[in-house]
């Protein structure tokens, strides 16, 4: 337990960078931004929890588990966002290809 305040500091520290390199462009859906807000703010309880001496084991745990949940959400809707983002710009891609073929083919029936 003694190192568990620069082990929570680092964890903290990672979540933090993670936040604001990727939920940055984010930032414009209003559901992004709570749970963006959320996250932090289960980051800074854990913190406190952590410099506590001694820190109250089950509250860290249950502290800890609380930010995971958090953190996976964010990632899965970040995800989900990108996989959208993909699958627009694919069927848009094939949709011209398939236009071009229907114009050949269109084309080729004519001669």
């Amino acid at each position: 337990m003694e190192h568990i305040g620069p082990l929570v500091q680092s964890l903290v520290g990672l979540v933090t960078e993670f936040l604001r390199e990727h939920c940055s462009q984010q930032e414009e859906d209003g559901k992004e931004s709570e749970a963006k807000k959320n996250l932090t703010e289960v980051c800074d309880q854990l913190r406190l929890t952590a410099a506590k001496h001694p820190p109250n084991k089950e509250q860290l745990t249950s502290e800890i588990t609380e930010l995971g949940n958090k953190f996976t959400r964010i990632v899965d809707s970040i995800l989900i966002q990108h996989i959208s983002v993909s699958n627009t710009i694919l069927y848009q891609q094939m949709t011209a290809h398939f236009k071009r073929k229907c114009l050949y083919l269109k084309y080729e029936c004519h001669r």
